[in-house]
Formats: C-alpha cells, structure tokens, sequence
C-alpha cells in the first residue's frame, strides 16, 4: 500500500471510530422547587425553571454557594469583577440590564453567551445544572420584584479586584 493510501485508511479507519450511534444522554439538573427538602428533577432542555424558581434558588444557600463556585471557577469574574460590580462587562447587581432582566432571560444570555460583545456561549461548557446555580447566585443579590431598568449600551471600565 502506498503511503497516501495508508494515510486515506487510517484516516477512514479513526474517522468511523469516532461516530457513535448512540444519542448523548439529556442533560437534567436538579434544581429546588420549594425548599431544599422539596427537591424536584427538572429536565432543563426541555423546561427551564420559571422565574418563581429561580428566586427560590436564589434565596437557598447551598445552590447559591454552588453558583458562587462556579462564577469564581470560570471566567465569569475576570469580566464582571469578584463582587459582580462589573469592569471589562456589565456590573450584575445593579438594576440595569443589557439583554434583560429577570432570571429567565439572564439563563438565556449566559446560555447563549453575547459573542459579539465578547462574552463566550457558556451552554455547552457549562451545562444547564451549573448555568442556574450561576443564575440563583447572580439573583440573591437582588430582591424579588425590584425595578429593573433596560440599558442600552456599556462601556467597560477597570475592574476592581479587591476580594470581599
């Protein structure tokens, strides 16, 4: 066999091995309903939490902490500061918005990412359990039924980053 053609072959031969015939198996995170006690499987590609449960999360502190970990172990805090008061990206616990406030619409904008104000599609790197824990985390620092403010545009700054 000619050189060329050993490499066609082996290329063929990995090639088929790398498909797989099988579907992935569906995402599902665990994500509290009423309280910590009460905790229901939701199926997040098929329903994302409403808004109502989100604020429940948002107020239960191991789902917090676990959003915590998550912003602090991602990139998340380079461009929205340790605190979440912005920098490089928008500040989080203020009542102004770029691409909607309320939790749903914030999943959404995490999820999908901003590619072209820089903020990478964190759905596929993080996955929906992680991507609500950052979500509950965001919004216990806010307050349920809060105006919220649409903001049309940002202008970065240089972040602070001293550690609370």
């Amino acid at each position: 066999m000619s050189r060329g053609g050993w490499v066609i072959g082996a290329i063929a031969l990995f090639g088929s091995g790398c498909r797989s015939t099988e579907s992935p198996p569906r995402p599902v995170a665990t994500i509290a309903a009423a309280a910590p006690a009460e905790l229901r499987r939701v199926d997040v590609a098929d329903e994302l939490p409403t808004d109502a449960e989100f604020w429940r999360m948002s107020r239960e502190p191991e789902i917090v902490k676990a959003g915590q970990v998550a912003f602090s172990a991602s990139s998340c805090r380079t461009c929205h500061g340790f605190t979440l008061t912005g920098g490089a990206a928008p500040n989080l616990i203020d009542q102004r918005w770029l691409h909607g406030g309320t939790p749903r619409e914030v999943y959404g904008t995490i999820t999908r990412g901003v590619p072209s104000k820089g903020m990478p599609t964190w759905g596929p790197v993080l996955g929906p359990k992680a991507i609500a824990q950052l979500v509950a985390y965001i919004f216990s620092h806010h307050r349920e039924g809060e105006p919220t403010e649409a903001q049309a545009s940002f202008t970065p700054f240089t972040p602070s980053y001293d550690l609370p």
